[in-house]
């Protein structure tokens, strides 16, 4: 079954967009404009994860998530938060009910994709599966072993880390901003050529007879793990 992810916005267009995104990437999405719809989906139906705007018509935010944290039912459900700016981040940051994870509007809707799968994984790596699969490339999750053509890929963690977020997101173009907090987290002190030192890593480890990468660097971009 595919995960399914309760999107909370009282702008239609909005939640139109962000759902044809998580859509395309295989989540089911279900969809409520108010607090009231909120909890009238959440009374019949547990989503695996939920994304929510900072502000909602006829409801207080804040309180709904403390809400849903002092439910039994709901106490462990994922959050992704849609604030205004850091700001808005911040004061949820010191109030009962903390969401999970936060995206500053506006965003790409691919990286709320991103945000989506890697608060999955850390909080209910069933719901994603744990095998990944591009190409001749197959990750395990659980395992921690990364296979090419049947044959076993020894990875640092960093490394693993690394090919991990690539895998998980094939054909996007990753920033090094974007695997810096995926690998170190928001708080992670690293330059940016430490990205390059596990990329080129990362490749000698997959390729070392040298052949062409599937992990391609888009100058002035980032990286890409082609399809």
């Amino acid at each position: 079954m595919a995960p399914r992810i309760l999107l909370v916005d009282d702008n239609q267009a909005v939640r139109q967009v962000l759902a044809s995104a998580l859509n395309d990437e295989g989540f089911e999405v279900l969809h409520a404009g108010d607090g009231n719809a909120v909890l009238d989906i959440l009374h019949s139906t547990l989503p695996d994860l939920v994304v929510m705007n900072s502000w909602l018509p006829s409801a207080s935010v804040p309180s709904l998530c403390e809400s849903l944290r002092d439910n039994e039912r709901y106490k462990h459900l994922p959050i992704i938060l849609l604030v205004a700016d850091e700001h808005d981040a911040d004061q949820f940051k010191c109030a009962p009910g903390v969401p999970d994870d936060y995206l500053v509007v506006p965003f790409p809707p691919v990286e709320l994709t991103m945000r989506v799968k890697d608060l999955l994984r850390r909080v209910n790596p069933t719901a994603m599966g744990h095998i990944l699969q591009v190409g001749d490339l197959t990750l395990d999750q659980q395992s921690l072993r990364v296979h090419r053509k049947n044959n076993e890929v020894r990875l640092g963690p960093t490394e693993f880390k690394l090919l991990e977020c690539l895998m998980g997101s094939p054909g996007h173009i990753f920033t090094r901003a974007e695997l810096m907090r995926s690998i170190w987290g928001e708080d992670g002190v690293v330059n940016d050529n430490a990205i390059n030192v596990h990329i080129g890593r990362l490749r000698k480890s997959i390729y070392p007879e040298g052949l062409n990468s599937q992990i391609r660097t888009v100058r002035g971009s980032g990286y890409v793990l082609d399809r």
